[in-house]
């Protein structure tokens, strides 16, 4: 593939329909038995994103474990897996301290982040967009969020 461009998919979170239908089906298949407390459990905290569905699903169908320690398993995991992807994109990155205070302060509005966050306007008008190229966040409507339950949890604890 030398020479060609790398393609981007995003994989958008599933809806709660999508998230019931993926979890109910899974477990079916693998003929492990799943209330419909848990399937909404899962759905609230994970917001539907496949990865995280399927580590879910791994841990309870796969590895045998109880619902309660599969929710504790899945974060532990998935915070290697952001922190990680957080570390890859601040690798280069001058303003690193500054990246994480944007990420501790959404979500926000880039008004409200050019208040909290002391950067010059233009660096500051870069930042967000660079966190959004990375898929890091997202930008709804003049909002910018940390869309992910995992990488959201993760920045309360930096």
């Amino acid at each position: 593939m030398y020479g060609r461009c790398p393609a981007i998919l995003r994989l958008n979170p599933f809806s709660k329909d999508q998230s019931r239908e993926f979890l109910t089906r899974g477990f079916k298949e693998c003929s492990v038995p799943i209330s419909g407390e848990e399937v909404n459990e899962v759905i609230e905290i994970l917001n539907g994103y496949p990865g995280w569905l399927t580590y879910y699903g791994n841990f309870r169908c796969i590895r045998g474990f109880d619902h309660q320690g599969v929710l504790e398993r899945v974060y532990n995991e998935g915070k290697k897996v952001m922190l990680e992807e957080l570390n890859r994109f601040l690798r280069n990155k001058k303003n690193k301290v500054k990246y994480i205070e944007i990420l501790e302060n959404l979500p926000a509005r880039w008004s409200e982040l050019g208040r909290k966050i002391k950067v010059p306007g233009k660096i500051l008008r870069d930042m967000p967009k660079n966190l959004q190229d990375a898929m890091l966040i997202e930008k709804i409507g003049m909002t910018y969020i940390i869309p992910d339950p995992v990488l959201k949890k993760l920045v309360l604890e930096l």
